[in-house]
């Protein structure tokens, strides 16, 4: 018995159409390629600007620590500075600092005489001026509150949503211009103290008994300021910490909606791939105006929602 093969059909596929919806018809999947590709960088764009902002929120981060280190290593040599003046007070016989009894202390030692200042700051156991304190705006002072009661960045979100970037580093680079001005203040200051403490050295070894007196008060005046200033520098390191916290949450939130975007575009590049697949079927079949409507409204909703991710999310 002779086998036959089976034969290709003999009707050739049905011609596009020479009117508008042939065009429409044969464009249809060129221009939807063309949106799933757009939705693709889409969508991968969100996703690496979504890493880059997690990427900045740990770097920030790790200032963060740096600063409450500071911050509480500070308060710690300020408890153990106060606890020292305690002893050297409460166990020898102390009084206030004087000036002319510090001077006739240094007799003709060699150098330049203590600043006004300086003597200023030993007798009456006072810093100088520190600097303005910081005072943000009240959209980041409720932020701060916020963070500092424990709000989760689901719940900081509606208060990040209204603070500009721009305004947190402002206030940030003003609370650590006050920080470093402070700190040259200090430094000069402390600079003094020990060109001071060193010539008194000298003249305790010449003649011990005479100003050893003025040595305990000289030491118990500058216990005293070491930890006012520490006190002083862990105050002004405290906002900076703080604002650079509400930098990180703003880098996580920041992060967070790109992510989402992301994923929404992924959605929308998704349904205009299957728009593109449809549409080419219609070029195929017999009935090519439902497939081709179903394609255009998928391709429209693909659009639709890219547009709104785009502008409102």
């Amino acid at each position: 018995m002779k086998l036959s093969l089976p034969q290709a059909p003999t009707t050739p596929p049905p011609e596009v159409p020479k009117n508008t919806f042939g065009k429409l018809l044969t464009s249809t999947p060129v221009i939807m390629t063309v949106v799933s590709t757009l939705m693709a960088g889409l969508s991968q764009s969100e996703m690496t600007r979504g890493q880059y902002d997690r990427s900045t929120a740990a770097q920030i981060q790790s200032k963060v620590g740096d600063q409450w280190n500071f911050y509480q290593a500070r308060r710690l040599r300020s408890a153990s500075v106060r606890g020292s003046e305690v002893i050297l007070t409460s166990t020898s016989d102390t009084s206030r600092l004087q000036p002319d009894a510090l001077r006739a202390a240094l007799g003709s030692l060699p150098g330049e005489a203590p600043s006004t200042q300086l003597l200023e700051s030993l007798v009456k156991g006072t810093l100088p001026d520190a600097p303005n304190k910081t005072i943000p705006s009240p959209l980041i002072q409720s932020a701060l509150e916020a963070i500092a009661a424990g709000k989760s960045d689901r719940e900081l979100s509606p208060l990040l949503a209204g603070i500009s970037p721009d305004d947190v580093a402002s206030a940030l680079e003003r609370a650590q211009t006050n920080s470093a001005a402070f700190d040259r203040a200090m430094g000069e200051l402390g600079a003094g103290m020990d060109r001071l403490e060193k010539r008194l050295e000298e003249q305790l070894a010449m003649a011990p008994s005479t100003i050893r007196p003025v040595w305990r008060d000289f030491a118990a005046a500058r216990m005293h300021l070491d930890a006012l200033r520490l006190d002083a520098e862990a105050k002004l390191s405290r906002p900076v910490a703080d604002l650079l916290e509400l930098q990180v949450r703003q880098s996580n939130r920041d992060a967070e909606r790109h992510r989402v975007r992301s994923g929404r575009f992924f959605i929308g590049m998704l349904a205009a791939q299957l728009a593109v697949v449809i549409a080419t079927f219609a070029l195929a079949v017999q009935r090519r105006n439902t497939f081709w409507a179903v394609a255009a409204a998928l391709g429209l909703a693909a659009i639709g929602f890219g547009v709104y991710v785009f502008l409102y999310n």
